[in-house]
């Protein structure tokens, strides 16, 4: 015999059918704010420093050539050199790789983990913004002194981090692994099973190298190094880093008559809000699709630029004035920093933490983030001889071109990781290489 169950109508809906459906809606938005969330947060705010000091020492080059080159121009005119620097514009400051996505990956529960790594990128994203803002008032020394301050404050953070669970585990540190699971699960929270889950893992993980002896580690991460190194390459040549490193310097090129520093700053203000967005959709949304639509408008901002790039070149060459049209670069760019900042940008950097097996996560991070640099460098290093060989215009159509490769190789080859647990993509990652 069938139970009944009495439900009232209201308004040609039931309280259960409404109920239910409230429920579902809270499932499917977490509460970051949660107790069970809170320690995770706090760690992803306090890591977030790293990438803060990066994004000013990335944002730094832009303002400080130009203010450089200033001088050198100051200089010439009257003769003076005693505050210039001989400069090469073509050799800015690099970047330091690190594993901050790596820890959060580890710590994050998965209804989570893709906003907490959102958060590194929207820091990195402030401290260009900052640097941006700031170096249109100061010069190239004053800026620098200002942005040396912000390592100093991420060491004091990081001191009183616990290490991540599964690294204890794997090292054997189980007493240690259980007490820092608790702290970032919170004082009520039962990890006994979250305990003995990645016990088991690393478990696996060692009977695997046991009975397969011979297998290479590069076997094992080769699929996770294909995607990851794949999607740097994509990344790091879509012109997003040397547009960053020359900002204002590409402003002045095709702009007629808008300030360049106040156009960077627009620029970088968008890429933060784009980050904040990015953060809120990338674990509703998914990881796949914000990549697709972000190497689609990426492409479409780079070639509308390069058209502008070439009308202003041909109109220039002519004789005629500048054509007082800078919306439409800005507008350009403005389109491409949204479409970067809340696709590729983040979520290649939010991989490299969840696709990597956990006793090879930190060699696999390491060789993705190394040939990540290494890509970035001979991105910006090129920047100014492709320019030289193909005219602005020409650039940004190879960027265009790049963009659209990606979206090739994206849609063939990367996978979908929202709401997966770390140990479903390593036993899926096993299962490919055997």
């Amino acid at each position: 015999m069938k139970p009944k169950v009495r439900t009232q109508v209201i308004n040609g809906e039931s309280k259960s059918h409404r109920a239910t459906t409230s429920v579902l809606i809270t499932s499917a938005q977490p509460n970051y704010f949660s107790q069970a969330h809170y320690s995770q947060v706090v760690a992803a705010l306090a890591l977030a420093l790293g990438p803060l000091a990066a994004g000013l020492g990335k944002g730094y080059s832009s303002p400080a050539i130009a203010s450089l080159q200033e001088k050198q121009q100051f200089a010439i005119h009257t003769g003076n050199f005693t505050n210039t620097l001989t400069i090469n514009p073509s050799r800015p400051p690099g970047s330091r790789a690190c594993r901050f996505w790596v820890y959060i990956s580890e710590i994050a529960v998965p209804d989570i983990r893709g906003c907490l790594s959102a958060v590194l990128k929207i820091f990195t994203h402030v401290g260009v913004l900052i640097s941006f803002a700031v170096g249109a008032y100061l010069d190239w020394r004053e800026l620098a002194m200002v942005i040396g301050c912000a390592p100093l404050v991420l060491f004091i953070s990081v001191a009183y981090m616990p290490e991540t669970p599964s690294y204890l585990v794997l090292i054997g540190k189980e007493q240690e692994a259980a007490r820092s699971l608790q702290w970032f699960r919170g004082p009520h929270a039962d990890v006994g099973k979250e305990l003995l889950t990645i016990r088991n893992n690393v478990l696996a993980a060692h009977s695997d190298r046991f009975q397969n002896p011979n297998r290479h580690a590069l076997i094992t991460i080769l699929n996770p190094i294909l995607i990851t190194c794949g999607l740097m390459v994509f990344q790091r040549f879509s012109g997003a880093n040397a547009f960053n490193f020359y900002a204002v310097t590409i402003f002045r090129q095709t702009f007629g008559g808008m300030d360049p520093h106040s156009a960077a700053v627009a620029v970088a203000f968008v890429q933060l809000l784009s980050s904040l967005l990015s953060g809120l959709l990338i674990d509703t949304v998914g990881r796949l699709p914000l990549l697709i639509a972000s190497s689609v408008f990426m492409s479409m901002a780079l070639a509308g630029f390069g058209s502008f790039a070439y009308y202003d070149h041909i109109h220039r060459a002519r004789g005629y004035a500048a054509a007082q049209y800078d919306w439409i670069p800005l507008l350009c760019v403005l389109v491409f920093t949204i479409a970067f900042s809340m696709g590729i940008s983040p979520i290649s950097w939010l991989l490299i933490g969840e696709l990597f097996p956990l006793e090879y996560r930190g060699l696999g991070s390491a060789l993705a983030t190394s040939f990540s640099y290494a890509c970035a460098f001979v991105g910006v290093k090129t920047f100014v001889d492709i320019q030289e060989m193909f005219g602005m215009h020409g650039q940004f159509w190879f960027y265009s071109a790049v963009s659209i490769g990606g979206l090739c190789f994206i849609v063939c080859f990367v996978p979908e990781t929202k709401g997966k647990d770390l140990s479903e993509m390593n036993c899926r990652s096993n299962r490919n290489v055997n």
